[in-house]
């Protein structure tokens, strides 16, 4: 579109794109009276009437700091970010791809900087997702240095890093092992490319001591029943969130690879799903029990919606596309555990991952070797299933030590 155009012109354009992919008038009218208008109240506060980037990126941020103040809830903000990128988008392509936005920022660098991630990335035998992360986590450093005043790294030190790294520690306490090692893989591409020669830089990215680590607790047989039980599987959507939470907790699947399940992924013949994983990378197939395949089959024949799409589980309503990823799949279980009066609070592991922890507490329990219980759920080590043990609390008792080999003084032990 681009040239001086007025906003409302631009939000015209954006409601009739949506209206063709087939959102619903509902959503379609809450866009137009609430979200996009939000918009049009900020420009017409600042006296604009033409669509404005920078004025956009001014109302993003306020957003932010609202959000900060804790004025609005993330769930708001995502909304309120998500009206900004579709007028961005039709803005400057004319068109519109249903998706989902990040509400994160984005953090913008020079060309050369952009060039020199580009093809770093390309080294990288990673997930899209992963390198999604790490592309995030180097944007911000190569933005720090620019806010320094570096455009390349001709003056690039080991000083650099260690200023970036307490800059960022207070905004990422618990994922400073993430951003370093972004930043240490990043390091060996720009030595080994000859970018940079300084192999001092390595120094403040050792690899840092090993946090305590947390163990998630996991759901009950009672509580997963409960929250079964409170899906209305009369309905279509009923149907699908049925299937979606059975399928968890019987395989042990990541809410990311439901989401991605294809029809083809499914094979009827052989009881099998087969799979290959978000996260790993790996190849799994996993048995076809017949209350799974039969939830599946009730989904597909009497609730899932008419589409050309290849993926299983669909958004219930129009576009009916699929899932968009383990967040889409995340807020089907808080729905049920509220429906089931089952208490959930910030960082308490109750999350639909904790079905995946479940299932493999409950083998472990039911003395499946860990190497099985490993396998079933695609890890890449054995030793990713031993946390499994601290959550079973007969398997636990199984490795105290007794008091055989201690003495006894005085009726006590010491």
């Amino acid at each position: 579109m681009g040239g001086q155009v007025k906003l409302e012109e631009v939000i015209h354009q954006a409601l009739s794109l949506m209206k063709g992919l087939g959102v619903s008038e509902s959503n379609l009218q809450a866009s137009r009276e609430i979200h996009f208008r939000c918009i049009q109240k900020y420009f017409d506060v600042s006296g604009e009437l033409t669509f404005n980037i920078d004025l956009l990126d001014r109302y993003q941020k306020y957003q932010k700091s609202r959000l900060r103040r804790r004025l609005i809830g993330i769930n708001w903000y995502t909304i309120l970010i998500r009206a900004v990128k579709i007028l961005k988008e039709v803005n400057q392509t004319g068109t519109l791809q249903w998706r989902v936005y990040g509400s994160g920022p984005v953090f913008k660098v020079n060309t050369y900087f952009r060039d020199c991630v580009n093809t770093f990335l390309n080294t990288l035998d990673k997930s899209p997702t992963t390198k999604r992360h790490i592309d995030s986590r180097i944007r911000r450093f190569l933005s720090f240095l620019e806010s320094r005043g570096k455009k390349d790294f001709s003056s690039f030190t080991s000083a650099d890093l260690t200023d970036f790294l307490e800059y960022i520690y207070p905004f990422h306490k618990g994922d400073m092992g993430h951003t370093v090692h972004s930043l240490r893989i990043f390091r060996k591409f720009l030595v080994d490319t000859g970018i940079v020669a300084d192999t001092f830089l390595n120094v403040p990215l050792q690899k840092p001591a090993a946090s305590r680590k947390h163990v998630a607790p996991c759901f009950t047989h009672d509580e997963v029943q409960r929250i079964m039980n409170h899906v209305d599987r009369n309905s279509p959507i009923g149907k699908r969130d049925y299937a979606i939470l059975y399928l968890a907790s019987h395989t042990g699947l990541r809410g990311i690879d439901i989401a991605n399940l294809k029809l083809k992924d499914i094979d009827w013949v052989n009881d099998e799903i087969n799979i290959v994983q978000k996260k790993t990378g790996g190849y799994i197939s996993l048995p076809l029990e017949p209350n799974t395949g039969n939830a599946i089959a009730e989904y597909i024949l009497r609730g899932r919606p008419q589409s050309d799409s290849e993926y299983l589980f669909l958004r219930s309503l129009a576009p009916y596309t699929e899932l968009s990823d383990n967040r889409s799949i995340g807020v089907i279980i808080v729905k049920y555990m509220k429906m089931a009066s089952i208490s959930h609070q910030p960082n308490d592991g109750k999350t639909f991952h904790a079905l995946r922890r479940s299932m493999g507490t409950w083998m472990l329990e039911s003395d499946i070797p860990l190497s099985t219980i490993s396998q079933v759920l695609g890890h890449i080590s054995m030793n990713s299933a031993k946390h499994y043990l601290s959550m079973s609390e007969r398997k636990l008792s199984e490795c105290a030590l007794g008091f055989d080999d201690i003495p006894i003084e005085m009726g006590l032990y010491l």
